[in-house]
């Protein structure tokens, strides 16, 4: 069911999320093959510059074109801590998160498996880079190659904390809260969304679980169960417009609206 109204934001993120997904995860690879050799190539920065660059015009374009602009900063504020900051290299990762379709029309648990898992392996990957520049060559360092940092960084993600490695500067410590603080918010998150599929495992052609109950009725004719289920696939985009920045509040109430009365 085509979204009335989608923007050309809309359009294109959804067309250049590929693209821009690639380029994260290259940014985040030239970032960790960077921190593994003390003197890396400048190609290396080269490439990583140019990175910026394109997520630069990207986030650029977007503003420009956003029919509510302080709206669209307030939704989108790792593309600004990206922009602002270049040698934040895990941001460009994460801010494609945000526009990730592959999983939108499973469950809501899903999702935030899904969302979580990348955000984690993200985390890890540049949180280790980052600790390996900054305890490599410090007196009394135990985190000296990318293996060890990889290690530290597992175990303090997932709250272990052998102790076998510990950062012994002020910047890794600082890396090491940051994780401590992701390992526990997902540690819960990934748990409350396992144990809801198991206590309501997914249906084959399930709609949404967000809204599965309460919108179908189930003694509803094909023709019904059909328009109703478009009706919440359109609900959903609504929320990612409105989420982005494209819909204003009052926008995002008035279309939400007039799909609901369709059902």
């Amino acid at each position: 069911m085509p979204l009335v109204g989608e923007s050309f934001v809309a359009r294109w993120e959804k067309r250049t999320l590929p693209w821009m997904t690639g380029l994260a995860l290259l940014s985040l690879v030239v970032y960790v093959s960077s921190a593994a050799t003390e003197s890396p190539p400048l190609l290396w920065s080269v490439i990583d510059y140019g990175i910026w660059a394109l997520f630069a015009a990207d986030f650029v374009l977007r503003f420009s074109l956003a029919e509510n602009r302080w709206t669209f900063l307030k939704r989108n504020p790792l593309d600004v801590l990206a922009l602002l900051v270049p040698s934040m290299r895990v941001l460009r990762a994460l801010t494609i998160i945000g526009r990730l379709s592959v999983v939108a029309r499973r469950g809501r648990s899903e999702r935030l498996l899904a969302s979580t898992g990348i955000v984690v392996a993200m985390a890890i990957l540049a949180l280790a880079a980052a600790v390996l520049q900054a305890e490599r060559n410090a007196a009394g360092s135990t985190i000296t190659s990318l293996p060890d940092a990889l290690w530290w960084a597992m175990t303090t993600t997932t709250t272990v904390g052998y102790g076998d490695l510990a950062p012994v500067t002020a910047a890794g410590r600082l890396y090491g809260s940051v994780l401590m603080i992701i390992g526990i918010g997902t540690m819960g998150t990934v748990t409350a969304a396992l144990a809801s599929r198991l206590v309501v495992p997914p249906r084959a052609g399930a709609v949404p679980d967000a809204a599965e109950p309460a919108v179908l009725p189930r003694q509803a004719d094909g023709q019904a169960v059909s328009g109703a289920r478009e009706a919440l696939d359109g609900l959903h985009r609504l929320g990612e417009l409105h989420a982005a920045g494209v819909l204003t509040e009052s926008e995002f109430t008035a279309k939400k609206r007039e799909l609901l009365s369709r059902i």
